[in-house]
């Protein structure tokens, strides 16, 4: 039944079954309310529940089990494992994500972060620092707190620290590790030990009161269609960026580019604007048994969240 779980503003439902390969995110725990992390509006919030402790063993494990990766990675991964396992022993079990858009909509508007919860913030200072030294990452401070900077993401080491493109950072503020784009990291920070007002949109409120009422290992609610339009518009002025550099030297060339580009993007903006209007948040909700994770999905409509409940 397509309506089975998510009340009346809920046009899609499923679930499916998926044999877990790893115990790393097996742990089932109480939902509990989502932190406010950002004050600008958020187009996602979730939680994970991750067993750090097991991280290190895990990727040990996965090396071994490649000849090539072996032979390639294992004498590095030696050399920094003592410390790896100290610092994981210093973070928690839970993981928050979130990601926010600011308006009106500019180059630095979208930000994405992970807060990792830290139940040993000394040793989290410690083992990082020399950790981070090993990965280049450039020291700096940030209001009084320690913050770590790295261009480009890393590449896999800092795919494994969950980085992304750009700009990343990583900084302990609070009880939480941050970890995401240098902007939003730092928007976090300052909102440590602060009461905020902010709260979440009406959509994702929706979207998170939709979840199975059961322990669980993790959940997102996720505004999808509004976070694809916004990527959209964030890559046209990436283009638009683009072509005015061009122009200095050929804008005959950056004219006709330009042109192709307004062309072929044009439905495209129109077809998710419609998406965007006709359909509100999706979630995502997953919890282990003994031999498997269980996973529901669920499509609100857009009217998810409004006056009528």
């Amino acid at each position: 039944d397509p309506l089975q779980s998510g009340g009346d503003f809920c046009l899609f439902h499923a679930k499916t079954f998926c044999v877990t390969p790893t115990g790393l995110m097996a742990k089932n725990t109480e939902q509990a309310p989502m932190p406010t992390f950002f004050e600008t509006d958020q187009l996602s919030v979730g939680r994970m529940n991750m067993n750090f402790a097991g991280v290190t063993s895990w990727i040990q494990s996965v090396i071994r089990s490649n000849p090539m990766l072996q032979m390639n990675m294992m004498q590095g991964f030696e050399q920094i494992e003592p410390i790896m396992t100290e610092m994981m022993d210093s973070l928690g079990s839970s993981v928050h994500m979130a990601s926010s858009l600011s308006r009106p909509i500019e180059l630095d508007s979208m930000h994405s972060i992970y807060a990792i919860e830290c139940t040993d913030t000394q040793k989290f200072n410690d083992t990082f620092g020399m950790f981070a030294a090993d990965l280049g990452m450039e020291h700096r401070d940030f209001q009084g707190r320690v913050m770590y900077v790295m261009e480009g993401g890393g590449g896999m080491m800092g795919g494994l620290l969950g980085m992304g493109e750009g700009s990343q950072a990583i900084a302990l503020g609070g009880s939480h590790v941050f970890i995401g784009d240098l902007n939003g990291v730092e928007e976090c920070l300052r909102s440590v030990g602060r009461e905020s007002d902010a709260t979440l949109p009406q959509g994702l409120q929706a979207g998170m009161s939709s979840l199975p009422a059961r322990d669980l290992a993790g959940w997102v609610s996720s505004d999808v269609f509004e976070n694809m339009q916004a990527t959209m518009q964030l890559e046209q002025l990436q283009q638009e960026s683009s072509l005015d550099a061009l122009a200095e030297d050929d804008p005959e060339l950056a004219e006709e580019i330009r042109a192709e580009l307004r062309e072929e993007s044009s439905g495209m903006r129109e077809d998710m604007k419609m998406f965007a209007e006709a359909f509100g948040p999706v979630t995502y909700a997953w919890w282990s048994t003994d031999d498997a994770f269980k996973f529901e999905v669920n499509l609100l409509g857009a009217d998810a969240g409004s006056s009528s409940d």
